[in-house]
């Protein structure tokens, strides 16, 4: 069958060269159902798709490129092809040695054959019902946080139509589900007004929701770990709340309280702001610092997107971040430059660099301290995620064009001396951050947990993996990427939907909780005439386990 299918691919064609990096989106859904279809052995109807995609003008390349970018595939063309292939010609046979080298399914320059490291385990699928689906409002990746745990309980809240907030609380014990419907209006249209969802030293809830660039909306809950009374919607502290952006809460941590992260302004001028909360007087009180800030530069403002904040064991708060500036050029390409990196020991009043310099506030493109430095136009994409390993050294994850101008997954990450970076992934397909609002991005940002071993699990969805929840895993201590560390983590297309992990239970008990649902995302948040669409809900548990050998 393989052989028939490079047959159809090959066709005609002398010699392979990598000149077709860009595809429709409708040719790419096709792409990713035919590639489906053929790894589960409906092998006429994959063939029926080829033959039409190629037809209509799908060159040969990006065909066999597009198929070779999947994990299965990849491995049924490494067992078949070389048997098969001779039927065909000795130029096929030349190309799947080419694909074994080159994409690294033959593994080491020894050729020896690599299997995954990690072995993956469903232990739990938990429908929490329909939920809105128009946009990505429900599952952006920097609602912080979007679902976590408190002892012996899971939290999480999502919007159920634009008028219903509904919050579920799951019993760990026995998998009982509550909710509890805020009604209200959302403005669901803008995938970026999300639910930020917070807990304090006395395991009362907080809930911050339904932001950009707008009045702060937040409530908390009356009595411990309960959903079903709440404070009407009220002030934080009065001060700078009018135009509120991203309420990240800091989760507490030994002695530290809970925070609150957030950015006064707007995409290009914008400045970060942080509050405590203290539960002897139920009040939150505003740190006196402005933390970062761009909106004073001049003559071109800024503003800092930061990655998820991070606590480390004694409480210690790290930041990374990148700038923005106002569209480099008229076709409105987003221009995120350089990460950034401060860290405090004192719950947010001072701030260091990684090598113990403090910072005079704010930080600001001037004096940050730049632990990966990019050029301008760098397809840099803003607000990934962070998280420590054993010794409390960062490692951050997001992607960036690599040096083909490529979008590629990044790991960056402290030694303990120095700043490091490696591509963690081996895209093929060019695309630019370009335009305002919420973007329909063929890769979704990654995240990440680390285990006891240090070893590291980046989250990830992309197309050229249809869209389904992906693994890498980079072992400690060298964290060596080839293709073979990417392998399915649950097989479920989230569209544009991205990674919502529950980094409380990961911490506790090392199972990983996610909250999974399939979202589009129009252009620009562009949605307003069309029909309300839902899907389902689900809390999927899985434990992870390195493999030996």
């Amino acid at each position: 069958m393989l052989s028939k299918f490079l047959q159809i691919v090959i066709e005609n064609h002398s010699s392979f060269k990598k000149n077709d990096k860009r595809s429709s989106s409708t040719s790419i859904e096709k792409l990713a159902a035919a590639r489906k279809l053929l790894i589960n052995d409906n092998n006429e109807q994959a063939l029926s798709i080829v033959r039409s995609l190629m037809k209509n003008g799908t060159s040969q390349d990006r065909v066999l490129l597009f198929f070779l970018e999947d994990i299965e595939f990849r491995k049924l063309f490494l067992q078949n092809s070389l048997q098969e292939t001779s039927a065909i010609s000795d130029e096929i046979s030349q190309l799947a040695r080419i694909y074994s080298k080159e994409l690294c399914i033959a593994g080491s320059s020894e050729g020896k054959t690599v299997s995954h490291s990690v072995s993956i385990e469903i232990i739990n699928e938990l429908p929490l019902g329909l939920g809105f689906a128009n946009t990505s409002v429900n599952t952006v990746i920097f609602r912080s946080e979007g679902i976590l745990t408190i002892d012996d309980v899971q939290i999480t809240a999502f919007y159920l139509n634009r008028n219903t907030l509904r919050i579920i609380k799951r019993d760990l014990v026995n998998d009982t589900i509550e909710n509890f419907d805020l009604d209200g209006e959302y403005n669901l249209s803008d995938a970026h007004n999300s639910i930020s969802i917070g807990y304090d030293r006395n395991k009362r809830i907080h809930l911050s929701y339904d932001h950009h660039s707008s009045k702060l909306r937040y409530r908390r809950s009356l009595k411990p770990k309960s959903i079903d009374d709440w404070t009407s919607e009220i002030p934080m502290t009065f001060s700078n709340e009018i135009k509120v952006t991203y309420p990240s809460f800091i989760l507490p941590k030994s002695n530290a309280p809970l925070m609150m992260l957030y950015r006064d302004g707007s995409w290009k001028s914008g400045t970060a702001f942080l509050k405590w909360y203290d539960e002897h007087l139920q009040k939150w009180v505003d740190c006196p610092n402005v933390i970062l800030s761009g909106s004073a530069n001049s003559p071109w403002t800024s503003n800092a997107y930061w990655n998820k904040p991070v606590r480390g064991k004694n409480g210690d708060l790290h930041l990374s971040y990148c700038w923005r500036t106002d569209y480099f050029e008229d076709s409105q390409h987003v221009n995120n430059v350089n990460l950034g990196y401060a860290v405090s020991y004192d719950d947010g009043f001072s701030w260091l660099t990684s090598n113990g310099k403090k910072y005079k506030l704010p930080i600001t493109q001037v004096n940050s301290e730049t632990i990966y430095a990019l050029p301008p136009c760098s397809n840099l994409i803003n607000q990934t995620n962070m998280a420590l390993d054993s010794l409390g050294r960062p490692h951050i994850v997001t992607y960036a064009n690599d040096e083909e101008q490529i979008p590629q997954y990044k790991h960056i990450f402290f030694d303990g001396k120095t700043w490091k970076s490696q591509n963690i992934s081996s895209r093929t397909r060019e695309f630019n951050l370009e335009g305002g609002g919420t973007l329909p991005i063929p890769i979704s940002r990654p995240d990440l947990v680390i285990d006891d071993d240090d070893n590291i699990f980046v989250v990830h969805s992309s197309e050229g993996h249809a869209r389904e929840l992906m693994l890498t895993t980079l072992l400690a201590p060298n964290y060596e990427y080839s293709s073979s560390s990417t392998q399915v983590l649950y097989s479920y297309s989230i569209g544009y939907a991205e990674p919502i992990l529950d980094k409380c239970r990961w911490h506790n008990e090392k199972i990983l909780s996610l909250l999974v649902q399939k979202n589009e995302q129009p252009i620009g948040d562009l949605e307003r005439e069309k029909n309300e669409m839902n899907e389902p809900l689900t809390i999927v548990d899985i434990k992870i386990k390195k493999i030996k050998y």
